[in-house]
């Protein structure tokens, strides 16, 4: 008999008795509490009494604080700390290792009369239509979930709201984060003339009205004739869901709900049995296919994606014996992580790309038709070519290289510049699981050289430089670039990448040693760019 003494004595029967272990059903206590538990055999002790703690998850009220306890979690949908087992059937709402976060909102400021669009910025919101917004506790709205780091929402009319108001997060009627988030209200812009001014409002007015128009006018000719050459670029926000699952979004075949229930949990269980198992078991040929798979069924449930890849991630170091050999494989990990980053990436790869991909396109298209660059148009518009070999004309070789490898400089420069201003939107997720990968790499080796390389081993191999090369597969473009351009990607990125590998882009290719230059002024930022990515601060 298992013997338990919260309050009086109550005993329990014994259901199992391995070698090592008796194990018994614990005892109902109506309150927390700490108490002693015994073995008995024949009503004697044959153990030493040990501590027993009862825990009522209810009572902890903030989600820092609960789960910290042990058997204790946070349940999503109801905001309420609770066992797993009481959270829901399947545990899909239940989080054990983080909280939900309301970090910001874009943009932080907007008119009292309403209408404003915002994006909301945090982690862990349930797919949901429960979801939305008070100023200063009285004032609400509704607000769209778009994906478990984002919501959007329009700002109501707060007439005489004036200055900074608390804005706190709802998911149906329950409050879901513990800190709210300051956004600033102004009145509208407005002209008004009274009184004895009245007179000279009209001149000033009807004066501006005219500079306005002629203004006008002048905008319309610079468009019409930008149009016109070939200047203008209209780049066009892709559907990111479209871009992220691809032909996913139409079902392949339905699975009993029954039999789904079961396979989600044994996927989301703690140890990841079934997907090692899968990792394990999978051949070559269809390891694809099954991550892409796997990656979609985690990334429908709040931070599991993660958690898987940083599962897979943590294998594979763990296995590896040399640093030069981590990660270079296509393993489970990197396949996984390339399909994610698709997932919670797109609209920065958007924001942060897609004016230069579009450009780098154009012009070359322009080139090929024999139009050539026009005087004002972009310095990408000429050559980048570097190799002797696939220089097409052949007369003042060695001057024409020479422009091409100041362009390439340039360019490079210029996306390198834009990956490393827009730090501050790339996804949260990427952030996590590369701070995690540190911490086992220094563990093991006790080199940032290696973190870096790993780093860059993931975020430009699998995510940044294949999106430079194969813009449409991405959303940058609407369809494969054209011939002249697509080489014009594929050197840009070596360039990057070999970068992002801490190699010089010589030391592969002979013809590339002329982007060594590049290579030299630029390692270190390379590298504050890593440090800056693994900041402590920037994912807290």
């Amino acid at each position: 008999q298992c013997s338990v003494d919260p309050i009086g004595t109550i005993t329990t029967k014994v259901t199992a008795f391995p070698a090592t272990a008796a194990l018994c059903d614990w005892p109902f206590s109506d309150r927390p509490c700490s108490s002693t538990a015994r073995l008995l055999y024949a009503g004697r002790d044959v153990t030493l009494p040990s501590t027993f703690s009862f825990i009522d998850c209810r009572t902890e009220a903030r989600c820092g604080r609960c789960i910290l306890s042990p058997i204790c979690g946070w349940c999503l949908q109801s905001a309420s700390c609770s066992t797993e087992l009481s959270c829901s059937a399947a545990s899909l709402d239940f989080s054990k290792q983080d909280c939900p976060q309301f970090r910001s909102l874009t943009p932080q400021l907007g008119v009292n009369t309403g209408g404003d669009s915002v994006t909301v910025l945090g982690e862990l919101f349930l797919n949901s239509t429960g979801w939305s917004v008070t100023f200063d506790n009285s004032t609400s709205a509704p607000a769209a979930w778009v994906s478990s780091s984002t919501l959007t929402f329009v700002t109501p009319a707060l007439p005489g709201k004036v200055g900074q108001v608390n804005v706190t997060l709802f998911l149906n009627g329950v409050q879901y984060s513990d800190t709210p988030v300051l956004f600033t209200l102004s009145e509208p812009p407005t002209q008004v003339a009274t009184g004895s001014n009245v007179a000279l409002g009209a001149g000033l007015g009807a004066g501006l009205g005219l500079l306005a128009l002629i203004a006008a006018v002048v905008v319309a000719i610079i468009i019409a004739r930008r149009r016109k050459e070939g200047m203008f670029i209209q780049v066009k926000e892709p559907d990111y869901q479209l871009v992220a699952f691809g032909d996913f979004l139409q079902a392949k075949f339905k699975m009993p709900k029954d039999n789904l229930d079961i396979l989600a949990i044994k996927l989301l269980d703690k140890t990841h049995g079934l997907l090692l198992s899968i990792e394990g078991g999978t051949s070559p040929t269809e390891a694809d296919l099954v991550a892409r798979a796997l990656t979609y069924i985690y990334a429908a449930y709040p931070g599991k994606a993660e958690e898987a890849i940083q599962k897979l991630v943590s294998g594979e170091i763990s296995r590896t014996k040399q640093e030069t050999t981590l990660f270079r494989q296509n393993s489970m990990a990197s396949k996984m992580f390339k399909f994610y980053s698709k997932v919670v990436g797109i609209r920065y790869l958007w924001k942060t790309l897609a004016r230069f991909i579009a450009e780098i396109n154009h012009l070359a298209a322009e080139a090929t038709a024999g139009r050539g660059a026009k005087s004002g148009e972009s310095l990408i518009a000429v050559d980048i070519e570097i190799d002797n070999d696939k220089m097409v004309s052949k007369d003042d070789q060695e001057l024409i290289k020479e422009a091409n490898i100041l362009q390439l400089n340039l360019t490079c420069q210029k996306v390198f510049n834009a990956c490393r201003t827009n730090l501050n939107v790339m996804p949260f997720e990427f952030k996590r699981i590369f701070r995690q990968m540190q911490w086992q790499l220094l563990a093991k080796w006790s080199d940032m050289e290696i973190v870096f390389k790993a780093v860059g081993g993931f975020l430009y191999l699998r995510f940044l430089c294949p999106a430079i090369t194969a813009p449409h597969a991405y959303g940058l473009l609407e369809n494969p670039p054209n011939e002249t351009a697509q080489r014009q990607l594929v050197l840009i990125g070596k360039v990057i990448q070999n970068l992002a590998n801490l190699t010089p882009p010589g030391a592969k290719e002979a013809y590339m040693q002329s982007m060594d230059n590049f290579y030299d002024k630029n390692l270190d930022r390379m590298r504050e760019f890593y440090k800056e990515l693994l900041r402590d601060d920037v994912i807290d």
